[in-house]
């Protein structure tokens, strides 16, 4: 039965469905039936419309919005490569490097200059022991000897000297560092700057502290050097050798003192430029930069051209020298003739 109510009953719902008119009584006309379900079209239209311009002007914001994330991104990225450069800058601008890691190097080369004391020291008393009765060479023999006697010791105590010479650097660099800003070298400097700003920010750090790290590699290395230019320097006919190397080490260890001095006017440049106070900064160490730069190729040409310099006192000293020689050549050619004629007349028969 339930079976059978579920197949016809369809059926016969149907049936009614489309025969409405034959379920009235006759006479009374054809029935019309009226749909009963109205859609508002013109509302589903309009709120459809809406809908549209909205996700038209979401989408055509797609971009601006990708923009905004990407230039956020991007400076928050060189915001903080700036805030570390300048955390580095601040630390090593005014330090000098601790030369006990290159001690080994010192040692290495002061024995090498020492394996050269005998050359000086034979030199020296040649120079004394030929020079005959001229006054002026004899003068000048004394001062090879004295020169070689403070080569010696200048030479092994050639590591201390430098060490003190750094500290001496470090201690006058100190002293002026009370002048500069400290918040010239804070994160807080680089608040509020644009994307542009922070990249002329940025490659003004990287301009100064690229000579600043040269300055300070340099004088790890001067370690080495400190002892050849002690021996140079008190060797007379290399004297403007000598001179040429201690030019270069002068110029490094100058160049924090001289940064100082230049950070401590454009703090007091600072507040004048309130308006300014990133750029301020940015100049300053693109000067320092310049003014590195500068002494490093004022030292490099003047120790290239240095050596080559005439050296009048020098000269006499080693053309002294020389003469020295050749008046000993000829004394030995007398002498070496004077026994050659006695052999010569002891052997002739009488």
């Amino acid at each position: 039965m339930e079976r059978f109510t579920e197949v016809v009953m369809p059926i016969v719902l149907t049936f009614l469905l489309l025969s409405t008119q034959y379920a009235h009584a006759p006479g009374e006309g054809q029935i019309v039936v009226q749909p009963v379900i109205n859609f508002d079209l013109q509302g589903l239209i309009s709120s459809f419309g809406q809908n549209a311009d909205n996700i038209i002007g979401a989408v055509g914001g797609v971009p601006s919005a990708v923009f905004s994330l990407f230039k956020a991104y991007f400076e928050d990225t060189i915001r903080a490569l700036d805030a570390e450069m300048l955390s580095f800058l601040g630390e090593v601008v005014s330090a000098n490097p601790d030369p006990a890691p290159m001690k080994g190097l010192a040692d290495t080369v002061t024995a090498v200059v020492s394996s050269l004391y005998l050359l000086v020291f034979l030199a020296a008393g040649f120079a004394f022991l030929f020079a005959g009765l001229s006054p002026e060479r004899r003068h000048r023999a004394k001062e090879w000897l004295l020169n070689a006697l403070i080569m010696v010791v200048a030479v092994n105590s050639s590591f201390p000297v430098y060490t003190i010479a750094l500290e001496l650097s470090a201690t006058v660099t100190r002293s002026a560092w009370a002048s500069v800003p400290v918040s010239f070298f804070l994160p807080g400097m680089l608040s509020g700057l644009g994307a542009g700003q922070l990249l002329f920010f940025g490659t003004s750090i990287v301009f100064a502290l690229s000579t600043i790290v040269l300055r300070y590699l340099f004088l790890l290395v001067a370690a080495g050097l400190f002892p050849l230019g002690m021996f140079l320097y008190f060797t007379p006919p290399l004297k403007q050798w000598g001179k040429a190397v201690f030019s270069l080490i002068g110029a490094a260890l100058a160049m924090p003192i001289v940064d100082t001095l230049v950070f401590g006017a454009a703090g007091s440049m600072a507040g004048a430029f309130p308006a300014h106070q990133g750029l301020v900064p940015s100049f300053a160490f693109i000067a320092v930069g310049i003014a590195n730069l500068a002494m490093m190729v004022y030292a490099l040409l003047k120790s290239a051209v240095m050596p080559f310099a005439p050296a009048p006192n020098h000269s006499h000293e080693a053309s002294g020298l020389a003469q020295s020689m050749h008046n000993l050549g000829e004394n030995l050619n007398a002498l070496n003739s004077t026994l050659s004629l006695g052999q010569s007349q002891a052997g002739t028969p009488k």
